[in-house]
């Protein structure tokens, strides 16, 4: 067993060592940059430095990695080479170039329909579906507990082309894999060929097949969303939740159809049709949904706060309206910047939280106050974000989004 776990580790070792996991770090990277230009361009600041961001994906690609090749070495998910040859590459197509979320759904369709239909690859067919359950799976982990530190709040047209908050989130992380698979040939793939330990295995994908070997490979993670009717962070957890959710079934359903032989191919069909279908449905829903944050008739509308900054360290949030300042009214930018003209060392503030009054302070007299660090959603604006499509795409499997970098 030891011998067995040094060997998953080194696989793991040679995974985040290896060129395409470096090709996947610098995917990553440049798709954090053109975010943080994005962010730059609507508050003025990023959150973070470029390297801190890449850290934090890196980490949390490693881990969920681990934890999946873990799962896929427990389980006994064995897939053929071949089928590899088929998924990694139309895995990263559907990520990087066509945009799709739902990308390891539709490359082990591919695959399965292509062992159907042509004989080949000589593929298991529930090793496949067990293989993309596992992937949403850590996905959907991935969505839940990090997407909402990628939200930019932009600015949109509504249905009656008045400006509208949104948030766009955008995140990618690169994940090193250790699968293990059935060579095509006698081929050092990995570390070396191990046999299956006597343990084994919960899920039976090797049936004719008494070696295997363990591939480090790499793949990307992206999810991409723009948020209009909702607080961003429910959002993106509820939609990992969701991912996740779908994930645990496609493991289950991939069980029952190792089990029942004749329920293989409709299981493998209905993986992707049933998600898709989801999305439709989803984005029909959103095409509905008015947008949660407008301009109010009174007060500004706050759309984003800047981070070390009055307003968050009075406590503001994405959302509040601001009423009052030093009991004057404010109902413009140009208002608030008269309020604060004279430099004051203590603001008071009334805004307007979910129907709620509530009344913040702030007290700095070491320096004066002379911006409260605030991005308001505007009444009148001719500065949209772009990437934002209507109802007329909400049905496309591009997506509700374009590569952000054209519409900067």
């Amino acid at each position: 067993m030891q011998a067995f776990i040094r060997i998953l580790f080194a696989a793991f070792a040679q995974a985040i060592t290896g060129f395409l996991y470096v090709l996947m770090v610098l995917v990553a990277y440049v798709n954090i940059k053109v975010h943080a230009q994005l962010e730059y361009q609507w508050l003025g600041d990023s959150k973070e430095t470029l390297r801190n961001r890449i850290m934090e994906l890196m980490l949390l690609g490693m881990l969920v990695g681990l934890l999946a090749s873990l799962i896929i070495v427990g389980l006994g998910i064995v897939v053929d080479a071949a089928c590899l040859m088929i998924i990694w590459p139309l895995t990263l197509l559907f990520s990087l170039v066509l945009k799709e979320q739902m990308s390891f759904a539709y490359a082990g369709t591919i695959a399965g329909l292509s062992s159907l239909l042509f004989g080949w690859p000589k593929a298991d067919l529930a090793a496949i579906l067990a293989l993309v359950g596992l992937m949403h799976l850590i996905e959907g982990l991935l969505i839940t507990i990090n997407a909402k530190k990628a939200i930019v709040p932009v600015v949109i047209k509504d249905k009656e082309d008045n400006p509208a908050a949104a948030f766009v989130l955008d995140r990618t992380w690169p994940i090193p894999l250790v699968l293990l698979i059935i060579p095509l040939v006698e081929l050092p793939l990995s570390a070396e060929g191990i046999s299956m330990p006597s343990w084994w295995p919960i899920f039976d994908s090797t049936s004719g097949f008494e070696t295997m070997t363990m591939l480090p490979l790499a793949f990307i993670i992206r999810f991409r969303d723009i948020v209009v009717a909702e607080k961003a962070d429910r959002a993106s957890q509820r939609s990992g939740l969701k991912v996740l959710l779908y994930g645990l079934l496609v493991i289950v359903l991939a069980y029952i159809s190792k089990l029942y032989d004749p329920l293989r191919y409709p299981v493998l069909i209905m993986v992707p049709l049933s998600y898709h279908l989801l999305r439709i449905q989803s984005k029909r829903k959103k095409a509905r949904q008015d947008p949660i944050y407008q301009a109010p008739w009174r007060g500004l509308r706050v759309l984003a706060i800047q981070a070390d900054r009055p307003g968050q360290q009075m406590g503001i949030m994405t959302g509040d309206i601001l009423l009052n300042i030093n009991g004057r009214p404010v109902n413009s930018p140009q208002m608030l910047a008269e309020a604060l003209k004279k430099n004051p060392t203590y603001i008071w503030v009334d805004i307007d939280r979910e129907g709620q009054r509530l009344s913040l302070e702030h007290r700095d007299y070491q320096n004066d106050i002379e911006d409260l660090g605030l991005v308001f959603v505007p009444r009148r604006t001719g500065r949209f974000y772009k990437g934002y499509l209507k109802q007329a795409n909400a049905f496309s499997l591009k997506g509700l989004l374009r590569k952000e970098s054209k519409h900067l």
